[in-house]
């Protein structure tokens, strides 16, 4: 039976159709039934128990990543629910969809239909396969244990999450990452009713137990991969698992939620190496990267430009840890036909199956099914070409023949790929092993009109971008294992590239070897309030925090300053920078000549007028600093400063020689951080005592030093929100040639009206006010949870405004019914409703009356819904 590519049309029409149905493929909790239990395994639970099956969302990053807890990754294109609670949840307490991995998030661009993890082994003799979903048959052989115990736990960093039901100290004690999400799934729960097609019988457990924790950051190096770290663990009493296998299976169907047709032409392919940025010196050196990604075929550009539903960047996986360095990478297309389930087989492997077994799952050459040939593809230890190269002749290096139809698939089609790793020889009973893999999105991937020419097919590789890509699986495994630092303290920090004749270290390229799952962090984002009256928002906030924080890395303050960003829809892609306020400072680098040009080499950062005094000496400095200050970006490529010393100048960790071409550029704007300083008469006395360096800013009252506020007048009716956010960044590290880091506009974006307060509408006589009204179901309305209008009844809302702070607010028909009332308490004086009545029903179009009582007296009005 293939029914597989029928199933996908099914899926996607559906939510085309009917996006408000989204309980059919909500996942629900599912009851396995422990049967045939081999011998010497441990028990799980009684039989009939409920799993806790969840589901949870990353989305403090760039991306919306869905992960379960048993053994699936991804929502099937938003076919399912995030689990019900969830730190990060914009509306825990409601059914809020799950992005699949949606890049950037917020924009209904999808990267990615399902994917899973594959474990594979010998146990006393027999192949056996476990997979959290085959991608065919709809088959799940992997589930968590019963609640509590089973279901997904959450930590963070991050010092407030609002939506976080633990405290802080729970949420906070060993957490990894800014969102790390666990979970813990076992092999061993059997359902009767799920009999594999091709093997004849239930599933077969291997023993395994599976601990799965999947970190996140907002910083800009990481925010556009997880990390996700297995631990497999042997549970059989007396049973050894020999020859074990490790895969994630991915299925793609990159495209805009919009496109039905986006599983039709993906395109797959393995990336070994990528040249590295570490050092200017060495444009030869290949970083190591093992990427296996999946991208659309041509971006879906129109014209040659990107919309807002175009799918340019591109996905994959690298592992960052293995047991082993043995990897196989392959990839195929399942299709009902069976001349068009195919992927490429090398011959001496492929007649060997054959010899072997006789039939691979019914004449295909494409999907493996069944626990034997699903092992065969985890262990075959092939890296398949990349799929636009399915027309070229590959007989010669040991392929076998492509088949008459690959014009279809190597211009793009509905392909998945498997990227397996192993094998781990012997896994004893109690023992475990570890295995992390970075899941990794690139941007920019597609930027032109590239069709593919599949007898040509280098010259498509030749017109797309994996620079943001490669750069970002560098660091995931940099994040993984920081390079130049020794963990453990045994006087290892990594490996190292050396000058061969000072016999000095150039530049660390790898780590050493032991996990640390951090990065270099942004300064800490400030904690925001806020002033609102007609028409106008003021942001305040005290930068205390912010400006004295040293980065753990380097022990510097590296603090440079703030952005102001305000949003009218609060998604991830759609922020207008409003102002930057920064030091006055500059960065320097030197020029250094090539064949056919020139490097810029990052010499240094933050370089204040003093230092550059200190550097260059009072005479040259200063005329520097004249020079900069009149036009900071007076020296550049094109009028570099020849440096006129007679001698070579150390300064910092680095040396300029004489005659050698540098030129200066603004650290930002150079845009002082006076502008933001909130001092009143009392406190200008101190601050002008701090700048002088006549006090430390600890010293002043109440740190007063540090107080910020900025003005936002606002650009649309009052009484729709405006999104704020404020960032702090730093000055980045010409050392480590990593760039400024700013804290994501995510941590501190509120949603704010720039209205009167309740009190001054009431001293003003302001009357309640509905918005939208009339409300229309078919406008594109925007509301705090990021979703538009009509893609789900639970995102819509109405607004009441100018509510009193303590009130009782009641909804009516026209003919006295009561619909909806609520104790309302607030300081802004707004409620949302979602359009949701007393019997738990969404409203009917009509005309509405609403009530509002109060110390203040009560009010009447009147709204429509149309839909």
């Amino acid at each position: 039976m293939r029914y597989r590519f029928k199933l996908k049309i099914l899926v996607t029409l559906f939510l085309m159709v009917s996006f408000s149905s989204l309980s059919l493929y909500s996942v629900k909790a599912r009851t396995r039934v422990q049967t045939d239990k081999p011998e010497g395994l441990s028990t799980l639970q009684k039989p009939a128990a409920t799993a806790c099956s969840q589901q949870r969302t990353h989305r403090v990053a760039k991306y919306c990543f869905t992960l379960t807890n048993w053994g699936f990754i991804g929502s099937e294109l938003q076919g399912r629910y995030e689990s019900q609670g969830g730190c990060f949840n914009p509306n825990p307490g409601a059914n809020v969809s799950a992005p699949s991995f949606e890049f950037p998030c917020g924009t209904q661009i999808e990267y990615l239909f399902q994917g899973a993890l594959w474990i594979g082994a010998i146990v006393e003799g027999e192949t056996l396969v476990t997979v959290g979903a085959d991608g065919w048959l709809q088959t799940n052989e992997m589930w968590p244990d019963f609640p509590p115990d089973g279901c997904i736990k959450e930590k963070t960093t991050r010092l407030t999450t609002p939506n976080c039901n633990p405290t802080p100290a729970e949420m906070l004690d060993g957490a990894v990452s800014e969102q790390d999400i666990i979970a813990v799934y076992y092999d061993t729960l059997i359902s009767p009713d799920e009999q594999d097609e091709y093997d004849k019988r239930l599933h077969k457990p291997l023993g395994i137990r599976v601990t799965q924790k999947s970190y996140s950051w907002s910083y800009d190096y990481a925010e556009d991969f997880v990390l996700i770290d297995f631990d497999i663990a042997n549970i059989n009493e007396s049973k050894d698992i020999k020859d074990l296998y490790i895969a994630l299976y991915i299925d793609a169907d990159v495209g805009h939620m919009s496109n039905q047709n986006s599983f039709v032409d993906d395109i797959t392919g393995f990336r070994s190496t990528y040249p590295s940025t570490l050092w200017p010196d060495t444009i030869f050196y290949q970083d190591t990267i093992n990427i296996g990604y999946i991208a659309d075929n041509d971006g879906d550009l129109v014209k040659g430009l990107p919309t807002d539903k175009s799918p340019t960047s591109v996905t994959g996986v690298r592992v960052v840890r293995s047991p082993t360095n043995e990897t196989s990478f392959n990839w195929w297309m399942s299709q009902s036909e069976v001349a068009l389930d195919w992927g490429p087989q090398k011959t001496v492997n492929w007649l060997a199956y054959l010899k072997k077994y006789g039939d691979w799952c019914g004449g295909a050459k494409g999907t493996p099914c069944g626990d034997r040939a699903k092992y065969f593809v985890m262990s075959n230890g092939e890296h398949d070409y990349d799929q636009i190269y399915t027309c070229v002749d590959k007989t010669a290096d040991g392929w076998e023949l492509t088949p008459a139809n690959c014009a279809d698939m190597a211009d793009g089609y509905d392909t998945r790929y498997l990227f397996s790793f192993g094998p781990i020889k012997l896994l004893k009973p109690g023992e475990s092993k570890k295995v992390t893999v970075g899941y990794i999105a690139g941007e920019n991937f597609h930027y032109k009109d590239n069709p593919i020419n599949i007898d040509n097919p280098q010259t498509f590789y030749d017109n797309v971008d994996f620079s943001d890509f490669a750069n970002n699986a560098r660091w995931a495994g940099w994040v993984y294992d920081n390079i130049g630092v020794d963990t453990d303290g045994d006087g290892d920090s990594g490996k190292c590239a050396r000058d061969t004749v000072a016999d000095t270290c150039l530049f660390y390229y790898e780590g050493d070897g032991v996990p640390d799952f951090k990065g270099p962090p942004p300064p800490f984002p400030p904690d925001l309030k806020f002033e609102t009256s007609q028409g106008n928002i003021k942001v305040i906030w005290n930068g205390k925090h912010s400006e004295e924080g040293k980065d753990p890395f380097t022990g510097v303050n590296d603090f440079e300053g703030y952005r102001i960003y305000m949003s009218y829809t609060g998604l991830a892609n759609d922020w207008i920078l409003l102002s930057s306020y920064d030091y006055e400072d500059y960065q320097m680098w030197r020029l250094r000549p090539k064949v056919g040009g020139f490097d810029t080499v990052w010499l240094d950062e933050k370089l204040k007028p003093e230092n550059l005094i200190e550097c260059f000496g009072d005479s040259l400095g200063n005329t520097l600093l004249s020079i900069l200050r009149k036009n900071p970006d007076y020296y550049n490529t094109k009028n570099p400063f020849v440096y006129p010393g007679p001698d070579t100048l150390k300064y910092n960790w680095y040396e300029i020689k004489p005659k050698d071409k540098l030129f200066f550029g603004l650290q930002d704007w150079n845009n002082d951080l006076k502008g933001l300083r909130d001092y009143d008469s009392a406190t200008v006395a101190y601050a002008d005592s701090v700048d002088n360096g006549l006090i430390p800013p600890s010293d002043t009252i109440r740190n007063v030093y540090y107080n910020c506020k900025f003005s936002i007048p606002a650009a649309r009716p009052y009484s729709f929100p405006i999104w704020v956010s404020v960032a702090a960044f730093d000055a980045g590290n010409a050392k480590t040639k990593l760039g400024p880091l700013q804290s994501s506009k995510g941590i501190t974006s509120k949603m704010v009206f720039p209205m009167d307060s309740p009190e001054e509408a009431h001293q003003k006589g302001t009357k309640v006010a509905v918005v939208p009204n009339p409300f229309k179901i078919s406008d594109n309305y925007v509301y705090p949870e990021g979703r538009q209008a009509g893609t789900s009844s639970l995102d819509m809302r109405i607004f009441f405004h100018n509510l009193p702070t303590e009130c009782t607010l009641r909804i009516f028909t026209l003919d006295g019914d009561l619909v909806h009332e609520t104790q309302y308490k607030g300081e802004n004086g707004i409620y949302s409703w979602n359009l949701i009545n007393r019997n738990n029903q969404f409203v009917v179009s009509g005309i509405y009356l609403y009530s509002v009582e109060s110390k203040w007296g009560n009010e009447l009005g009147k709204f429509v819904i149309i839909k």
